[in-house]
């Protein structure tokens, strides 16, 4: 009762042998573009170094196409850093790390694969998460980072923050290989594996 989008529920800690911070696998809540508050688990990354006047910078992470099954989710998964070369040096910058897994990727529900903006929501509740997480300090600007189907979150992240989440301040976005145009994808992938369990061609417009 009383829950809130982006309100932080639960964590536990991970071991993720980072140098520069720490990890924690956290559940809070996110919402569906008709307003249903729905269960979003992920990751969140707090630096060790001392955080600056104002709060720490956040750095949200969507993340690629990983499957579709509990065990899929990032934070679930035996290396979670494998699409996350780069958290340790995050760390370094001093900046928290939010990676929503997105609803119903290792939470009840069905994930909203290329559904923007219910994955908007999702990556824009991580950030507000990371705000209400003891300890984590972290501030209201963030910038955006996700490949492929992260990389379509960001765009649609980008579009949705003013009227979705104004008090944040989004500083930048980056989105290499966003999965933008997905229909034409799948019509030239039409004999692999992905384009059948994804979208069958048959029934591509």
């Amino acid at each position: 009762a009383g829950a809130r989008r982006g309100d932080f529920v639960r964590c536990e800690p991970m071991s993720l042998g980072l140098t520069n911070g720490d990890a924690h696998r956290i559940l809070c809540w996110s919402q569906t573009e008709d307003g249903t508050l729905l269960a979003s688990s992920g990751m969140l990354l707090v630096p060790h170094m001392a955080a600056p006047a104002g709060g720490r910078d956040v750095l949200a992470w969507a993340h690629p196409t990983v499957g579709l099954g509990v065990q899929c989710a990032p934070s679930r998964t035996e290396d979670p850093l494998a699409d996350m070369t780069w958290a340790d040096q995050a760390l370094a910058n001093g900046w928290v790390s939010a990676e929503t897994d997105y609803a119903g990727l290792g939470t009840p529900g069905t994930e909203p694969y290329l559904i923007g903006r219910d994955e908007a929501r999702d990556v824009l509740n991580s950030v507000r998460a990371a705000q209400a997480f003891p300890g984590a300090d972290a501030g209201g600007r963030f910038a955006l980072f996700g490949h492929s189907h992260g990389g379509h979150s960001v765009l649609f992240t980008v579009q949705e923050t003013p009227s979705y989440a104004p008090e944040l301040e989004l500083v930048a976005a980056a989105a290499p290989a966003p999965a933008a145009e997905p229909v034409p994808l799948f019509r030239q992938q039409h004999t692999s594996p992905p384009a059948w369990g994804l979208a069958s061609p048959g029934v591509l417009p």
